[in-house]
């Protein structure tokens, strides 16, 4: 019996010994609970008693893909070169062959009162699909254009000459259509695919706006001249703003390239050529190859004057085609860490370590090699990030 009481009265003090305890210390529940955490990216090695998190990651090269939008210039002075275009886009296509692509046309026009600042309702006369970043449908009723139709070349020739009864305002607002399209195809199933390079090609023989925005006068100057200024959605700026917020030039493995047929920025001799032959209309491609000409959206400038437009487009494809094989995105969301050498940013290819500045260079967190890789080659990548 005394054996049990002391057994009793020795459990009560080892209760309330414990109680004081607890009782006492305060207990960081988040720090009990957490596991040490790579921002969810299962290519990181985790190193708990470390600041940094190391990512170690290898990609097979497969099958590119592509996601192509044509914004196309619908006013009344682009009837020859939309139709030089179609007859020349197999120079494109000829580039791209082997990749998954796909692509869709939009137009320059912009009509919902929701999107325009100046709403000109008495000149829509086209069905929806004809303006607001809407992609144009083609003849086979889809508006989206793969590289496994087999009558692909006709569909698009057809669908990129725009006929009279089709035919726009005038009022080319390109930019701010090309934003608008990204941003309403951007889901599973539409034209922007998760895991794609996407290539924007403007055609066009006006600036936004058309540019000409102070010479309203003589034959312009008349009831429907409604030409404003560039508004902020006309600008670089907003696209740039735009592809950000898409996630479209980031880790996730997409990247954007813009590319302009246009009267080249002082290019005195296209503007003439284009104005003589479009009463006078025409002007500099100034904001459209400024956005070309960005580091973020790289592309070339090519001239609509070209008397060979297939020369101009084999180069656009040969652009596209070097840049979607010689990039390779890093995961982790973060940004690598470059400065300290006992943890050095490393690239191998097909396990060969390869040389920062000489094979490769490495852009935000893209790794962009300075030639093209082939499908079935192998890249790792071995960095580390700060957590």
């Amino acid at each position: 019996m005394e054996n049990l009481r002391t057994l009793a009265v020795s459990f009560l003090t080892l209760q309330f010994a414990l109680s004081v305890i607890v009782g006492c210390s305060p207990v960081d529940f988040s720090k009990t609970k957490e596991k040490p955490s790579c921002n969810g990216f299962d290519t990181c090695v985790v190193e708990p008693t470390s600041e940094y998190h190391h990512f170690v990651e290898t990609k097979q090269v497969d099958s590119p893909t592509l996601d192509i939008l044509i914004v196309n210039d619908t006013s009344g002075s682009m009837t020859q070169e939309q139709q030089e275009m179609g007859n020349r886009f197999s120079s494109f296509l000829n580039q791209i062959a082997g990749f998954d692509w796909q692509l869709g046309i939009t137009t320059m026009e912009i009509y919902d009162e929701a999107y325009a600042d100046d709403y000109r309702a008495s000149t829509k006369k086209n069905p929806s699909t004809h303006y607001d970043g809407n992609l144009l449908k083609f003849a086979n009723g889809r508006d989206i254009l793969k590289a496994s139709d087999s009558d692909k070349l006709n569909l698009f020739s057809k669908r990129i000459a725009i006929p009279t009864a089709e035919m726009g305002s005038g009022d080319e607002r390109g930019i701010f259509t090309a934003s608008l399209a990204l941003t309403k195809q951007n889901f599973a199933g539409g034209l922007i695919r998760h895991d794609s390079h996407v290539a924007v090609i403007f055609l066009t023989d006006e600036d936004v706006r058309g540019a000409r925005v102070n010479d309203c006068t003589g034959a312009f100057n008349n009831a429907t001249c409604k030409r404003k200024d560039a508004r902020e959605k006309d600008l670089p700026a907003h696209f740039l703003s735009q592809i950000e917020q898409l996630n479209l030039n980031s880790n996730t493995g997409r990247s954007v390239s813009v590319h302009s047929l246009i009267i080249p920025p002082n290019d005195s001799a296209c503007l003439t050529a284009q104005r003589s032959l479009n009463y006078g209309n025409g002007s500099y491609g100034a904001k459209y190859a400024e956005l070309s000409n960005n580091s973020s959206t790289k592309g070339m400038v090519k001239s609509i004057c070209s008397s060979d437009y297939g020369t101009e487009l084999a180069q656009i494809g040969s652009f596209v085609k070097n840049r979607v094989m010689s990039e390779v995105a890093l995961t982790g969301n973060c940004d690598p860490v470059l400065s300290d050498s006992s943890r050095p940013f490393k690239v191998f290819l097909n396990d060969q370590l390869l040389t920062k500045d000489v094979d490769f260079i490495l852009d935000a967190r893209r790794v962009i090699f300075k030639y093209a890789i082939q499908s079935g080659d192998v890249v790792k990548t071995d960095f580390y990030c700060k957590k």
